[in-house]
């Protein structure tokens, strides 16, 4: 299917979502949520968002300086920005905007294999740890909230595969095999002409990611206290929003909202139009709250994301990045993918002409 049809489709499914569901809720309840919208909480919300943003940053620098490599953080802030606002607005599931990161790095005189390779382990590292955390709310609400069949059956089957998923990329990492090697080899990638050729850059990146691992343990529990503190702020920030509206929950329903939030954005539909409605409206029933506190919290969670969004597109703009065009091939033709693509070339031609095999950790 053409890219851009494939856009409109999935932005228009997603419009489409949100109307039927608001007319299922009733646009008078929905309105009703606002009775108690107290502005105090929405500037202690907002302080709270930036600061997550700043830490996520913080947590990048870390290991880029495990790499020997010094950025300013100002300017990481930026990056990430930007890279956020693509990864938001393109159907991608929330990672279009990697290789904008990589991009935007690589105009510190850093090889853009180098630049690439930080932005890789730093979304690993969250993935994980994000899926760590998913795993400790799944099982809390199995515990203590009485679940349909279906959904227990379900969580039973999200359980098992985010810790398999996880085990194997610790395992895979420490073990000097990689993950993402793994990963290739498993499921056949090779096979792919598209693909193929990228098969010894992805096992550089799993070089890279390993590196922090045996060569910068110091930096690695660094990275991951970082992050813990991102996402207990997380959890606050999301209690914020509740009681934006009124509401007092426990930390559990946060966690919970939350993590329906990050499912959400694993939809590949632009600012995960719809889905981010649905799902909360969901998990808010689940836990005893009404349906449109759910639909509410959605437009909260997505109008400060585009507001993210918006300072991207600015300084994307600024630094005459073609934004437009990665939004609508997806970076298919761009001249950050066109880079990849010529490194890889690179390497797959230097390692025909050693005719060797590296290990990953030597």
């Amino acid at each position: 299917m053409n890219k851009k049809l494939s856009l409109v489709i999935s932005i228009l499914f997603g419009i489409l979502l949100i109307v039927g569901l608001a007319f299922y809720i009733g646009v008078d309840k929905i309105k009703a949520v606002f009775t108690f919208f107290s502005f105090k909480y929405l500037i202690l919300f907002l302080f709270i968002s930036i600061f997550i943003m700043f830490l996520r940053v913080l947590k990048w620098k870390f290991i880029l300086q495990s790499q020997h490599i010094k950025v300013p953080i100002t300017k990481l802030f930026m990056y990430r920005i930007g890279g956020f606002a693509v990864s938001f607005l393109t159907p991608s599931a929330h990672v279009g905007g990697e290789p904008i990161r990589a991009y935007l790095l690589a105009n510190h005189k850093i090889k853009f294999r180098k630049a690439l390779s930080s932005v890789v382990v730093d979304k690993a590292i969250e993935l994980t740890l994000n899926g760590f955390f998913t795993c400790a709310f799944l099982i809390i609400a199995l515990i203590y909230f009485k679940l349909p069949l279906l959904i227990k059956l379900f969580s039973f089957f999200l359980l098992f595969l985010i810790l398999t998923l996880i085990a194997l990329f610790y395992y895979k990492t420490l073990a000097g095999e990689g993950f993402f090697s793994f990963i290739f080899t498993t499921l056949k990638l090779g096979k792919l002409k598209k693909v193929s050729k990228y098969k010894n850059y992805i096992k550089k990146l799993d070089s890279e990611v390993a590196t922090l691992f045996y060569e910068s343990k110091g930096y690695f529990g660094v990275v991951f206290l970082t992050h813990m503190t991102a996402w207990l702020f997380s959890l606050l920030e999301y209690q914020l929003v509740l009681l934006m509206l009124g509401y007092k929950v426990s930390i559990f329903t946060a966690f919970g909202i939350y993590a329906a939030t990050g499912a959400a954005y694993t939809i590949p539909i632009p600012a995960a139009l719809g889905i981010l409605e649905f799902t909360q409206s969901i998990i808010t029933t689940l836990t005893k709250l009404n349906s449109q506190v759910g639909f509410v919290i959605s437009f909260i969670i997505r109008g400060r994301d585009g507001i993210w969004a918006l300072i991207g597109i600015a300084y994307l703009y600024y630094r005459r990045v073609n934004f437009i065009a990665q939004i609508i091939s997806n970076g298919k033709n761009s001249k950050i993918v066109r880079k990849i693509r010529k490194i890889s070339r690179k390497i797959v031609n230097k390692n025909n002409k050693l005719g060797k095999n590296h290990k990953l950790i030597k």
